[in-house]
């Protein structure tokens, strides 16, 4: 009976063992993986900057290829945001001249018993009448 209990201590202790082993191989390879996620968080925020055509850089051009582009980039700053969107057809080329901008589109008046002079519209278009189907 002894001889029975001691092996099953033994058997006990390697199952206890084996699943410690097994915890701390996945802990471990659970660490591994949070640290590639983590670069690869840091990989997809970063803003891409494009430093030029795809050409093969030594460590020299690109710092060059760099410090050029931050030149730009200052010049861009020191000029003026730039306006974003489309531009406008009707815009004026310079904001110093005087010209003339279009005139507003004529409203229409209420008819009125007096001449289309007096309402100070030169032509009055009729309303075209549509046809409406009545559903019963």
């Amino acid at each position: 009976m002894r001889r029975f209990l001691t092996r099953l201590v033994q058997k006990l202790v390697k199952a206890a063992q084996m699943s410690f082993a097994k915890g701390i191989l996945q802990q471990h390879h659970i660490q591994f993986l949070m640290k590639i996620n983590n670069e690869a968080k840091v990989r997809r925020s970063t803003r891409p900057v494009v430093l030029g055509t795809a050409v093969v850089m030594g460590h020299e051009e690109l710092k060059a290829a760099r410090a050029k582009r931050d030149e730009q980039d200052a010049a861009k700053e020191a000029k003026g945001k730039a306006k974003r969107g489309r531009k406008r057809k009707n815009a004026p080329e310079a904001e110093d001249d005087e010209t003339e901008l279009p005139k507003p589109k004529a409203k229409r008046a209420k008819k009125s018993k007096g001449s289309k002079e007096e309402a100070g519209i030169s032509e009055v278009c009729e309303p075209v009448s549509v046809p409406v189907a009545q559903m019963y």
